[in-house]
């Protein structure tokens, strides 16, 4: 029987070079691995027979993805175990560069990026997503963690050539050491940053930080308790120490804010306290953490006579600082704690900070029938969301509680 060299499909046998038995599906099969091919280059191992021609690969090969950027002839690669991961980098990566400014990743290690970063955040010129100066303590934070963390591993890297799968190993080598939850993910925080900065100006074409897992922080007791906890927390604490314990539980102060704040905030007139400045350690009276932050706060009735007691304690008033060692040098904070926690135990009562004081000021807040609204002013807030998220399992309580209300007004509106 004469072979059929007159139909189609038979010279496109001849020409791909199959066999006669090969089937169509086949054939499409072939034309679309072939096709998924561009930009991929397979690599052979040296000693592998297909080097020469006519003879069978034996090895394994890997598979070379190439992506080209701009008009000068970059490019960037990267190698692969298998065809279907280069081609998947390859189109990620196109997809990318079409979305940046179409040049390769930067050559820059991480720990030139890293210096670049804090260079910026003290100078002012980087600041936060939100548009705020970095405080000088996240900067000292930043700073110390990526020395002691981070740039002893992976410093030396291109920052183009990290991925998800460096930082994995990363977090799970600081937690193999015995690191908290919490300073691991401290750890990873100026990473973050870095890279959202390096994906805006397109030095980069993906963010490493975006996958990674961290480990749970476990949480712990946000406020000390009800309105009662509060009240005998500071009456047995030492007396010179009653009025910041006042103004944590009942103003929500922040530690810092608690340490800066001046007699001049204090306005009798309008019954308010006006918050306005931080306390650094290092760098003295700074900006509150951000533009929320500087709020004025209602003086509320528990809250007068801790205030008067300070103002008669106080010698240097009604100038310097409220809570003071003297009229410019702040409180320390070991020496507040020390005292009170040992006055707590001495009364049978647990042991309480400044922040989750501030935190049972914001669950009275809400308990009392505050809106979100202005919970989010008085606390010193960036957002009404940020509210939300910490304290959203309170605030379902509140509006079980502004529903009844309403419905009672209603109710005597009609009868």
């Amino acid at each position: 029987m004469g072979l059929p060299m007159g139909l189609p499909w038979y010279s496109g046998q001849i020409e791909t070079g199959m066999s006669l038995g090969t089937s169509m599906r086949e054939i499409a099969a072939s034309g679309r691995k072939r096709k998924g091919l561009e930009g991929v280059e397979v690599r052979h191992a040296p000693s592998c027979p297909s080097r020469e021609p006519g003879k069978r690969c034996t090895c394994q090969p890997s598979y070379r993805a190439t992506v080209p950027y701009g008009a000068r002839g970059e490019r960037q690669r990267k190698t692969f175990a298998t065809q279907d991961a280069a081609s998947a980098w390859r189109t990620d990566q196109l997809a990318a560069r079409s979305r940046t400014r179409r040049r390769a990743p930067s050559k820059a290690t991480l720990r030139e990026a890293a210096e670049v970063f804090l260079a910026g955040m003290r100078a002012g010129t980087i600041s936060t997503r939100s548009g705020e100066t970095y405080k000088p303590s996240v900067i000292r934070s930043y700073e110390q963690t990526l020395n002691s963390h981070v740039l002893p591993d992976l410093g030396a890297r291109a920052v183009g050539d990290l991925e998800a799968a460096d930082l994995q190993t990363l977090t799970e080598r600081l937690r193999r050491k015995g690191l908290s939850p919490s300073t691991i993910q401290n750890s990873i925080n100026p990473l973050q940053a870095i890279y959202r900065r390096l994906m805006m100006l397109g030095d980069v074409t993906a963010n490493p930080c975006r996958d990674i897992v961290l480990p749970t922080i476990r949480g712990r007791r946000m406020h000390a308790g009800d309105p009662a906890d509060a009240l005998r927390l500071i009456e047995t604490s030492p007396e010179q120490d009653r009025c910041i314990w006042a103004l944590a539980f009942f103003a929500g102060l922040r530690l810092g804010e608690l340490r800066a704040l001046e007699w001049a905030g204090i306005d009798d007139r309008t019954n308010v306290i006006r918050v306005t400045r931080s306390w650094d350690d290092r760098e003295g009276p700074i900006p509150v953490k951000s533009s929320a932050g500087e709020r004025e706060i209602p003086i509320i009735r528990q809250l007068r006579p801790h205030l008067e007691d300070q103002r008669h304690r106080c010698a240097w008033q009604p100038d310097g600082l409220v809570l003071g060692r003297s009229a410019m040098t702040p409180f320390h904070y070991n020496g507040l704690y020390c005292r009170s926690k040992n006055a707590w135990a001495a009364a049978g009562l647990a042991r309480v900070t400044p922040h989750q004081a501030r935190h049972s000021f914001a669950s009275f807040l809400i308990a009392a029938g505050t809106d979100v609204k202005a919970l989010t002013a008085i606390m010193g807030h960036t957002s009404v969301r940020q509210s939300f998220d910490r304290y959203g399992h309170l605030l379902s309580n509140s509006h079980a509680t502004t529903a009844a209300r309403l419905g009672a007004f209603l109710d005597a509106a009609r009868g």
